[in-house]
């Protein structure tokens, strides 16, 4: 099946506020059937029409992600309803952490706390290229996910599981991402 990613990294969907979705989805986009979306990091993604961070015209399979902090905009100008994500079908959630509610029945975790966010800190590039948000310390998503395709690593190249728990979202653990030195590409 089809599926249109923000082009943010391969298990990390987000930015800062810089894409914006020119229809539906603005992380994530897929036109029907069952989605699956396991140890990811779906936030800051904005889209003008439904699901700013994930459109799913179909059943989605939520697994150890955390999605939040999307936006979605009718006309790029009225906040409307599911920001976050937005399915046509069944909607199962194992082990998530996500800042609103999915078609209404999800517990729900605030992701910001007197402005500042409780959950991610802000986006950073990895030695290996790809953009991602590091947990911060304390932060809701630490060890409390799941591992269902037995991962060995994260999206930055840390070991998926540490000490027998695995942490929610994309990256595991609150360290710094290991940067490209000064003048690399990446």
């Amino acid at each position: 099946m089809p599926l249109r990613c923000g082009a943010r990294g391969s298990f990390g969907v987000g930015g800062t506020g810089a894409g914006i979705g020119i229809g539906e989805g603005g992380g994530i986009y897929t036109p029907g059937g069952t989605v699956t979306v396991n140890n990811s990091t779906v936030v800051e993604n904005q889209s003008r029409d439904a699901g700013g961070g994930m459109r799913v015209q179909g059943s989605l399979n939520l697994v150890s992600t955390i999605v939040g902090l999307n936006n979605t905009r009718v006309n790029f100008n009225d906040t409307s309803a599911a920001p976050d994500v937005s399915a046509t079908g069944t909607v199962i959630n194992t082990s998530n952490l996500l800042n609103r509610a999915v078609n209404s029945n999800t517990l729900v975790t605030p992701f910001l706390a007197g402005g500042e966010n409780v959950v991610y800190q802000p986006l950073a590039t990895a030695e290996n290229g790809t953009a991602a948000h590091v947990l911060v310390t304390g932060s809701p998503a630490l060890n409390v996910g799941a591992n269902p395709n037995g991962l060995a690593t994260d999206q930055v190249g840390n070991p998926r599981t540490q000490n027998g728990t695995t942490d929610v979202g994309a990256i595991e653990g609150t360290s710094p991402i290991p940067v490209p030195p000064p003048g690399s590409p990446g």
